[in-house]
């Protein structure tokens, strides 16, 4: 009898104690969301593996776009004109010891007279590339 009677003092207790169990892990998986990137410091991990960086375009000599996956799009912005990129069909970008790309990466792009490097000098988080007219 002793023991039913705890266990039906200790139950709404134990209801309160998993009900602020379960609020603390709900606080938990908020704070866990990634939270954006300041801006132009967007960083893409693991640039270095086959297929991570599947698609890129041209922003004309100021800046590249670079498509990680199936919908993350990135602006990177140079810190000069990179002359030759609207002309070519292949770069190669250069990531860090850890494989990131960063606004201390650079592209590469292969010339008539040799190879150009081209220094980023921001990295953001974009929608994509701005469509183009129908026109």
């Amino acid at each position: 009898m002793k023991n039913l009677v705890k266990s039906a003092l200790l139950a709404p207790v134990m209801a309160l104690a998993m009900a602020g169990f379960a609020q603390a892990a709900s606080n938990t998986d908020a704070k866990i969301k990634e939270e954006p990137a300041p801006k132009g410091r967007a960083v893409i991990n693991f640039a270095n593996l086959p297929h991570r960086i599947d698609s890129w375009q041209a922003d004309g000599t100021k800046g590249i776009y670079l498509r990680v996956g199936i919908k993350k799009w990135y602006h990177a912005t140079f810190l000069s004109p990179c002359i030759d990129l609207p002309f070519v069909t292949h770069v190669g970008i250069v990531t860090d010891g850890m494989g990131q790309v960063d606004r201390f990466s650079s592209i590469v792009v292969n010339t008539t007279i040799g190879p150009q490097r081209c220094w980023f000098k921001a990295v953001d988080e974009v929608e994509g590339p701005p469509k183009k007219s129908k026109k």
